[in-house]
């Protein structure tokens, strides 16, 4: 896949350094208390130590429950970042309006199995995380093999949505392209655009854990990139499967009929975001739309609130 042709992108280096210059000059006249507090209402207060135990991580909560009480002026961090074998030390410690998120799919190096990084995620979100971060496959990635990166990202996409479905609530996704060994602002924009592709939420510059870390010249990039994604796209559309498509399992065999994604796929080929919202397989009633006019009309209100609680612009 030719992401930069896709998109319309071509990096221009010289633009590029003009206007991160420009940054840089007035920084001093953007700065303000209030930004100060937008930065730090976006940030992720995060603990990824060897030594992390149960009792440390409690503590960090416990520094972020009593934040308000003493700094009151100021907002809280968006979330608590830990490893996943921490985020129900997170939930039961967490007394204030903060997410949990959690780094897994073997972070920071992505080396392993498939099938070990997905129970990871699985089992994170199962105890509490309400955002997964995982680091793109650079060994398919870095080895020209983009669908097999792509695909991991959707299957991680898939399990944390099925999982959070089952809890009636949505889990965030936020894939780290590690953008110091790509090295080329080519690479950085296809990673980019193939990560939101995937079915990123979130797209990050790198973990801290390699030799070249964020840089100006790569978060430039990335955004460059998510104005041209969301220009392209900027579309939320959730798929509704009811029971026709899916029921009987065994006589349809159209998907799987507990955790469908064939819609899903689609309207992330056709270049929009999927939306998976919990009343995307119950029944509209109509069946009885003739004889039971309001006890259908209740049904479709279930699923048209569903979907727009969890911000779909339309139904497909």
């Amino acid at each position: 896949m030719d992401f930069l042709t896709k998109y319309g992108y071509a990096p221009d280096q010289e633009a590029m350094g003009r206007a991160l210059e420009m940054i840089a000059s007035n920084l001093d006249k953007v700065a303000s208390e209030q930004v100060y507090k937008d930065c730090f209402s976006m940030m992720d207060l995060t603990t990824l130590k060897t030594d992390d135990t149960p009792a440390s991580v409690a503590k960090l909560v416990g520094k972020v429950n009593s934040f308000r009480q003493d700094y009151p002026q100021w907002p809280l961090p968006a979330s608590v970042c830990v490893y996943p074998n921490f985020a129900s030390v997170v939930d039961k410690e967490r007394a204030c309006d903060f997410n949990i998120t959690v780094v897994s799919a073997c972070f920071p190096s992505s080396q392993s199995f498939l099938e070990v990084k997905l129970k990871e995620c699985e089992l994170a979100v199962e105890q509490g995380a309400d955002e997964v971060d995982i680091v793109l496959a650079l060994n398919a990635f870095l080895a020209g093999d983009y669908e097999t990166a792509a695909e991991e990202i959707r299957q991680v996409r898939s399990c944390i949505d099925a999982v959070a479905q089952r809890q009636g609530r949505k889990v965030h996704l936020k894939v780290i392209l590690e953008t110091g060994l790509l090295r080329t602002p080519e690479k950085i924009a296809a990673a980019s655009f193939l990560a939101m592709e995937a079915g990123a939420d979130f797209i990050k510059t790198s973990t801290g854990k390699v030799d070249v870390n964020a840089t100006p010249a790569a978060a430039y990039v990335m955004c460059e990139c998510i104005a041209k994604y969301q220009a392209l796209t900027g579309k939320k559309i959730g798929a509704y499967y009811g029971c026709l498509l899916l029921r009987p399992g065994k006589i349809m065999a159209f998907d799987d009929p507990e955790n469908p994604k064939l819609l899903e796929d689609f309207i992330r080929a056709i270049g929009a975001e999927p939306v998976v919202y919990p009343y995307r397989n119950e029944c509209c009633g109509g069946y009885i739309s003739l004889q039971e006019k309001a006890a259908s009309q209740n049904l479709c209100e279930k699923i048209l609130e569903s979907a727009a609680s969890f911000e779909a612009d339309c139904l497909v």
